[in-house]
């Protein structure tokens, strides 16, 4: 579908189709968006996708500073050197002022060790938190970015993103490893037919079925899906999401068929 028409091919159209542009002072005609700015919609998914990366960035900072912390505390098995010698020379000091009893001692040695080491647990606790934050983050763009983009392939609009993102997440869609997959409650995978409910089944055969207005009013490959009339049935070549979701009563009642996979020549062949 194109942006904008001149009035010649906007007169062309069908009369359904015609009420979608808006008529401009130059005789042309634009789609209407609603009134979104799809500029500024473009320039935050950037903007977005921007602050994705230097969080991800972030994140690997932070494990290398994990990685190193944690094997700063097993080349000393936990102990801090300079921890250990303040407490021994803690012990000396103890015996010569006359404690004698070996639970004061230790009680004393352990009270000494633990507030050595206590700063450097509480900075790796931090740094753990700090990681978890950062991997949640990095979670959600990765999800985003992979739905988004099969969203946008299968046809859904740009403005139709966040409200298609969270009926997925509604559905049970989540990042699994590297891939989306929708799960129960339980966990376990969800099927649908007998077969895995994968991200491109649902875009394609299920959200056009429960919201077909999110989808752009063209079909694949570019060809616009076609009707013809034929024993007082209307018949949908190679339909669109948008305009299937569009027939679903006619489909259910049987006044409408669809045809898929139906090659369209072009004219004067």
């Amino acid at each position: 579908m194109k942006f904008k028409l001149t009035a010649a091919e906007h007169q062309a159209l069908p009369a359904d189709r015609q009420a979608e542009y808006a008529a401009q002072a130059d005789g042309s005609f634009v789609l209407r968006l609603d009134g979104l700015d799809v500029a500024a919609l473009q320039a935050k998914v950037d903007e977005f996708r921007t602050t994705n990366i230097a969080v991800l960035k972030e994140r690997d900072a932070l494990l290398t500073q994990q990685a190193e912390a944690k094997a700063a505390l097993k080349a000393f098995e936990g102990l801090d050197p300079a921890a250990a010698k303040a407490a021994l020379t803690k012990v000396a000091e103890l015996a010569a002022g006359g404690v004698t009893k070996p639970d004061d001692v230790t009680v004393r040695i352990t009270d000494a060790v633990n507030a050595a080491v206590k700063p450097l647990n509480d900075a790796l606790a931090s740094l753990t938190t700090r990681e978890k934050e950062a991997q949640a983050i990095a979670t959600r763009a990765q999800f985003q970015t992979k739905f988004d983009d099969l969203a946008l392939a299968v046809g859904v609009r740009k403005t139709a993103l966040v409200d298609a993102r969270r009926r997925a997440e509604d559905a049970g869609f989540k990042l699994v490893g590297d891939a989306l997959r929708a799960q129960d409650a339980n966990g376990a995978v969800v099927y649908r037919d007998g077969a895995e409910l994968t991200p491109h089944r649902w875009l394609s055969e299920v959200l056009p079925r429960e919201a077909g207005h999110m989808f752009e009013p063209t079909t694949g490959g570019g060809a616009p899906g076609s009707t013809t009339a034929a024993a007082a049935q209307t018949t949908l070549v190679n339909p669109s999401p948008y305009d299937f979701g569009k027939n679903l009563d006619g489909i259910a009642k049987g006044t409408v068929s669809v045809q898929q996979g139906v090659q369209e020549l072009p004219l004067g062949r």
